[in-house]
C-alpha cells in the first residue's frame, strides 16, 4: 500500500502523508484506487491531487472509501458541482473538509438538507423542495452569503 502511495504521490510526499495520516495504509489500495479515479474524473482534478484527496478521505473517513461504490463517490462530487454550482476546486475543498458527504445519498441526505439550508438562508416562509427552483440571482446570493 506504500508502494502504491509512492508510486501515485511521488517518494517525498507520500512519505510525509504516511507519516502524518499513517492509518491511510488501512485503506484498501484498489478501494484507494477506485475513489481516486472518481475524484479526478467528477472534479476533473490531476491523477496526484485526486490521489491526495482519496488518502484524505481514507484517513478521515475511512468507512466512505471501504463501503462506497466509486460510481457514488463520483455522483456526489458531480453533486457539489453541478446541482450546487460550486467550482472543482470548491467541490475539493468541501470534501477536504467533510469528506463524509461522500457516504451521504444524494436523494436522501444531500439534496434535502441543502434545500432546507437554502429555505432557511433565503428568509422566506416557502419551503424550497429543490435548489432547481430557486432562482439563479438567489443562488448567487446564497452563495456569496455563504462566502462572506
Amino acid at each position: 500500500r506504500a508502494a502504491a502511495l509512492r508510486r501515485a504521490l511521488g517518494e517525498r510526499e507520500a512519505n510525509a502523508l504516511i507519516g502524518k495520516r499513517p492509518d491511510v495504509l488501512l485503506a484498501s489500495t484498489s478501494k484507494l484506487s477506485d475513489v481516486a479515479a472518481a475524484l479526478e474524473l467528477s472534479l476533473g482534478l490531476t491523477r496526484a491531487n485526486a490521489t491526495r484527496l482519496a488518502a484524505r478521505v481514507a484517513s478521515t473517513a475511512p468507512r466512505v472509501v471501504a463501503s462506497t461504490a466509486s460510481a457514488k463517490v463520483h455522483q456526489r462530487a458531480t453533486f457539489l458541482c453541478k446541482e450546487l454550482g460550486l467550482s472543482p476546486e470548491r467541490a475539493a475543498a468541501v470534501v477536504y473538509r467533510r469528506p463524509q458527504c461522500l457516504g451521504l445519498s444524494v436523494e436522501k441526505n444531500l439534496r434535502p438538507a441543502c434545500a432546507w439550508l437554502a429555505s432557511e438562508l433565503l428568509g422566506g416562509s416557502e419551503k424550497v423542495a429543490s435548489l432547481q427552483e430557486i432562482d439563479a440571482d438567489k443562488l448567487d446570493a446564497l452563495r456569496n452569503l455563504v462566502d462572506a
